[in-house]
């Protein structure tokens, strides 16, 4: 069943805005993001819905699976693998442990929560429609966009509280390790980095995130997408799931 079920949302940060985009393959959709972060959205949307960065290369996502986005941001791979499959006959369960993002994230995928679905990215792009996989034949699939969770957490090889930064300017690259990625981008896109914010944040390991949300256990339907951030040069917890794919960004 479609539910709002979010945990741990905060109200603080800048508020974000529904905002139009019109993308290179003529498609013009409605999404929720911050207006300092307009040409990081508008990137995200072209890798998503023209160039199907994580798609096109034929991976598929199994029809009753899981999806369980780390570093989820505003939400476009979300929609994206949710409509993947007809039916929304999948579980989505997005990880996002800024505030900010995890408001857009919330408006873009569960919509305000006073109208059911109501402002949405699929009530207020109603005409959208992704590329799906056939069918799968007597399978009763729920209503699409299927079943959505989002968690505001980090994840990380130890648990704890730890501080993330946060950029206005492009909330896709906020991260625990600040000093390794102003190293890395500072010097070539100094602008972006202005304005940063500090949100400390609740922290779990992957294995701690699958067994709260049931998920321990489970053998060959969950598909990943992960953006690894591990302070102090961890490396990622172990966890007895097999995944089925999975999609990785650093």
């Amino acid at each position: 069943m479609f539910g709002n079920d979010t945990e741990e949302t905060a109200a603080h940060g800048p508020e974000p805005e529904l905002v139009q985009f019109k993308l290179s393959n003529g498609q013009e959709l409605e999404v929720r993001c911050l207006v300092s972060a307009v040409a990081e959205a508008a990137f995200i949307l072209n890798e998503m819905f023209v160039v199907d960065e994580y798609f096109k290369h034929g991976i598929q996502l199994a029809h009753g699976g899981t999806v369980v986005d780390i570093g989820a941001n505003i939400g476009m791979f979300g929609v994206r693998a949710l409509a993947a499959v007809p039916g929304g006959d999948i579980s989505y369960i997005g990880v996002e442990p800024c505030p900010p993002n995890l408001q857009a994230l919330q408006l873009n995928l569960l919509g305000d929560g006073q109208r059911g679905q109501g402002g949405s990215f699929f009530h207020v792009n109603a005409a959208y429609q992704g590329p799906v996989q056939p069918a799968v034949e007597g399978r009763q699939s729920p209503a699409y966009p299927g079943n959505v969770k989002l968690v505001n957490q980090a994840v990380s090889s130890r648990p704890g509280t730890l501080p993330i930064t946060f950029y206005p300017r492009m909330p896709g690259n906020s991260t625990l390790r600040e000093a390794e990625k102003r190293q890395l981008q500072g010097l070539c896109m100094p602008a972006m980095f202005q304005g940063c914010q500090k949100f400390e944040v609740p922290v779990v390991t992957l294995q701690q995130l699958l067994e709260h949300q049931g998920l321990a256990g489970s053998w060959g339907r969950i598909s990943s997408k992960s953006i690894h951030q591990h302070p102090h040069g961890a490396t990622p917890s172990t966890c007895a799931v097999r995944v089925t794919s999975r999609l990785m960004t650093v």
